[in-house]
């Protein structure tokens, strides 16, 4: 049978639509669990110990495996069935949660035994969130993949609100033992519906690689790759500067100035913390109702440039204007650039990850995910580290300006780039 026939059938056997609800229903549910979970679990931790040493001690150790394991998980991912992967790893999420729920009846008290908890289950989803990113293109289809990704990042942001109010509220009402029955329940029902999807092999473009391959040269081969692909360099570097500003400027710089400077109240903050999210599920909205978002990443450096603009905007407040001697004007007006911030902020990203699923080889897919997800990682966390420690001696105002400022030098002389040029006339 040639190859075109074979893409006709796959096209006729293969229900999208059904394979686009199974994946978003998974996702939503196990998401929605998992983010319940969590912060029960942070109100749980600062309920028992009330320590702060404690609480960044548990969370650490669910962030840190995250970077170690990604890169043999990519490799892993990369060699074995990306289906059979997904449903495991999800249903066996299930079963970590289930079996922490009885330990932890019969323990209630032991911080080492929610670290190995939380390790374990770290791992476990890092493997799942691999499968998941790399196989996208296989499941939705390629012309779907960007807007698939649109309303994944309207679910995601959906969930970042939505988590907390449930968290807390379940966190009061009915306790942590039932969260964890439901949450570990909410990962085999994803599992179980996950395994109806009817996943597309050989999407995309491979590369000859050693049939017998061992993990750490695996992990070579996909830097190598990398290296190789100027392209794919350049938007990693892209993903990293990008992220090393902007994420910890809204963990940390946005909270900061608010609560501790401009001294707005807990329910204001929390109103300002909810725009990001809410600016992404707009985007994520806008997104999925165009067409072709993939061509967005030819304005990924415009994109940038009034990202850079608002974060400058932000220092509103210094202005000599009666009118911002308001504290809820302050929270409006900071929650309005931050909708606009979320938005563009999705309009850049959603291009730039399609871009890593559709172009890149599909048996590296998931090596050059994991350096992805690695370099997202650990920008954040410098970036929190270096904004954190400047802000101990520098004025708020003028690291917002010179962080602006240094974003849009960067993004023009980046928009220059030789291999960006060409990958933009390759751009239909």
């Amino acid at each position: 049978m040639s190859e075109n026939n074979q893409s006709i059938l796959s096209e006729r056997i293969i229900n999208y639509k059904l394979n686009f609800f199974l994946l978003i229903f998974g996702r939503f549910v196990s998401e929605l669990g998992s983010s319940v979970f969590g912060f029960a679990l942070s109100l749980y931790v600062l309920d028992f110990t009330n320590s702060a040493a404690a609480f960044s001690l548990v969370l650490s150790f669910s962030i840190i495996p995250n970077m170690l394991v990604n890169l043999i998980a990519g490799s892993f991912v990369d060699k074995h069935d990306k289906k059979k992967t997904i449903v495991i790893t999800d249903i066996l999420s299930g079963i970590i949660v289930l079996t922490f729920m009885c330990m932890f009846h019969l323990n209630p008290q032991s911080i080492l035994m929610l670290i190995v908890f939380k390790v374990i289950l770290a791992v476990t989803q890092s493997f799942f969130g691999l499968a998941i990113s790399t196989s996208i293109p296989n499941i939705v289809g390629e012309k779907n993949t960007a807007r698939a990704n649109s309303l994944f990042t309207t679910v995601g942001s959906l969930i970042n609100i939505l988590g907390p109010v449930v968290g807390a509220v379940a966190y009061k009402t009915i306790g942590l033992q039932y969260i964890l029955l439901i949450d570990g329940i909410s990962f085999i029902l994803s599992g179980i519906s996950e395994t109806f999807i009817i996943m597309e092999t050989k999407r995309g473009i491979s590369i000859d690689t050693p049939k017998k391959e061992g993990y750490l040269s695996g992990i070579k081969l996909g830097f190598q790759y990398i290296l190789k692909e100027k392209t794919t360099t350049f938007f990693i570097t892209i993903t990293l500067l990008v992220n090393l500003v902007f994420s910890p400027l809204s963990a940390l710089v946005i909270p900061y100035i608010n609560y501790n400077v401009l001294k707005v109240s807990g329910v204001q903050l929390s109103v300002i913390q909810g725009s990001w999210a809410a600016g992404a599920i707009i985007g994520g909205f806008l997104l999925s109702v165009k067409k072709d978002t993939f061509r967005l990443i030819k304005h990924v450096f415009v994109l940038i440039s009034a990202q850079a603009f608002i974060m400058i905007m932000f220092c509103f407040p210094n202005l000599k204007v009666p009118l911002f001697d308001s504290r809820w004007v302050i929270t409006i007006t900071f929650s309005l650039l931050l909708i606009i911030l979320g938005i563009l902020n999705v309009m850049q990203n959603v291009p730039l990850y399609t871009y890593f699923q559709v172009r890149v080889a599909e048996n590296l897919r998931g090596r050059v995910f994991a350096v992805f997800n690695v370099t997202i990682m650990l920008s954040s966390t410098i970036g929190i580290w270096i904004f954190g420690g400047i802000l101990e001696f520098a004025k708020w105002d003028q690291i917002l300006v010179v962080s602006g400022i240094i974003m849009l030098i960067v993004s023009v002389l980046l928009s220059k780039n030789t291999y960006f040029k060409k990958f933009n006339e390759s751009v239909e």
